[in-house]
């Protein structure tokens, strides 16, 4: 039955990728995706038009009959999508869901690896509340979600996360167990007062998308050999100072904001980087006739090269670790007359460093300003899209309404290479750290 659909299988996965493949082509003309596709329907229907009004008409006559079947199906799935947008936010809008930002007092002497901070994600994996379908299609639960954030406002550089309050005993705990010194206090929302005036001010904004397969780790701090313990961490590069010296970099006037937005993962990682692991020695087993039967193949042993050897090996350590569903934005706010354009190249490259088997790539932020005369009518307006941004960033939307997105999937190891307190050599300008030794934690702490 399988070998049956295979070649229907493979023929539309044939179209899917050639569509895919003229999408991409034309969208890079200024074109909107929505309307590549509304082209090339017209394009396709062109023939019929001009050289068969009567099978023109005929297919529209099929199209209008079908609706009776089509059209309730259509009515049905938006009304579903209404009901869980309805019932999501009658969940969030509950007391108990309040929202509070903290600020993280980074300790003055970071003498742990990012493998600390590992270990503190690692407890945030909860599905508190979501396990059966009434709880999410009926009463509107949703999994909480946390938002590491990262600013550099006027030269100084914080750094927050976000939560429910009723989350704060379980964060304090595992972040006190690793980092007895840090500080988390609670602040004012630094995004809520602000607003974005086209007029006055200047803001470029995207998000962060993976350029190759889920499967493919990106470069992780144990590429970097900070899993290591040694005493010389003068010696070592830590790709995290790399991403503060970026937000360090706004002066008087200049904002930069990212928030990495994460929620526990059900993606199957394991299964798909074995998948992917086959494909690789699939790939490099060469293949020889049976001596017993000549028409038939037999796979010989694969010839991995190093760097193969290394994806593997990557892909392997990758699928051993619990995962997230991950949101990361950015975005950039300027008086006109401060701002500065070369902020934009430096936030595109902000993930340069972990650029190894696979890359976070910044997209789907401004609309470009459109190189062609006809992207005034294909592009959409630029100012409602970084409106809306700012939006989803303040309500920290982004895996339910109103402002959902689609996420990516990042390993612990991945996310904490991402976020951690840098090490007590790295010197960034502008970082507050704790410069006092904090009380230690109460005993009756709850742990989680």
């Amino acid at each position: 039955m399988k070998d049956l659909f295979k070649p229907i299988k493979t023929t539309f996965n044939f179209i899917k990728e050639k569509y895919k493949a003229t999408v991409k082509l034309i969208t890079g003309y200024d074109f909107q995706g929505k309307h590549a596709f509304y082209g090339l329907f017209w394009l396709t229907l062109l023939p019929i038009i001009l050289f068969n009004w009567t099978g023109f008409v005929l297919t529209w006559v099929v199209i209008l009959a079908l609706s009776p079947i089509y059209v309730p199906i259509i009515i049905v799935n938006k009304l579903w999508d209404l009901w869980l947008e309805y019932v999501n936010l009658k969940f969030l809008a509950q007391p108990e869901q309040k929202p509070q930002l903290y600020e993280l007092k980074v300790p003055l002497n970071v003498e742990k690896s990012p493998a600390a901070m590992e270990l503190v994600l690692a407890n945030l994996l909860l599905t508190q509340g979501t396990t059966t379908e009434i709880n999410r299609y009926w009463e509107g639960k949703v999994r909480p979600w946390w938002s590491l954030e990262i600013t550099g406002i006027n030269g100084e550089v914080r750094m927050y996360i976000w939560m429910w309050e009723r989350f704060r005993e379980h964060v304090e705990a595992q972040l006190y167990a690793q980092f007895p010194e840090v500080q988390m206090i609670p602040v004012d929302d630094y995004a809520m007062p602000t607003t974005y005036d086209p007029e006055k001010q200047f803001m470029f904004a995207h998000r962060f998308k993976l350029k190759g397969e889920e499967a493919l780790p990106i470069k992780t701090y144990y590429d970097y050999g900070l899993h290591e313990h040694s005493d010389k961490w003068e010696v070592k590069i830590d790709p995290m100072v790399n991403i503060l010296e970026k937000f360090a970099l706004a002066k008087q006037g200049e904002q930069i904001w990212m928030q990495i937005l994460i929620q526990k993962s059900d993606r199957d990682v394991a299964k798909e980087a074995e998948e992917r692991i086959n494909k690789i020695y699939k790939d490099k087993s060469p293949e020889y006739p049976d001596p017993n039967n000549p028409e038939e193949k037999l796979q010989g042993m694969a010839m991995l090269t190093p760097m193969e050897r290394e994806k593997v090996e990557a892909i392997n350590r990758a699928s051993r670790k619990p995962v997230f569903d991950v949101v990361i934005r950015n975005l950039y706010l300027a008086d006109k007359e401060h701002m500065n354009t070369l902020r934009i190249q430096s936030m595109g490259k902000m993930f340069q460093a972990y650029d190894g088997f696979n890359q976070l790539a910044g997209f789907e932020g401004s609309a470009p300003k459109g190189d062609y005369p006809w992207a005034k009518y294909t592009l959409p307006n630029k100012d409602n899209i970084l409106k809306k941004f700012l939006a989803a960033y303040k309500l920290r939307s982004a895996f339910h309404h109103p402002y959902q997105k689609p996420s990516i999937t990042l390993s612990v190891e991945e996310l904490a290479t991402l976020f951690h307190f840098p090490s007590q050599e790295a010197e960034v300008p502008g970082l507050d750290k704790a410069q006092a030794k904090a009380s230690a934690p109460p005993v009756n702490l709850p742990v989680g």
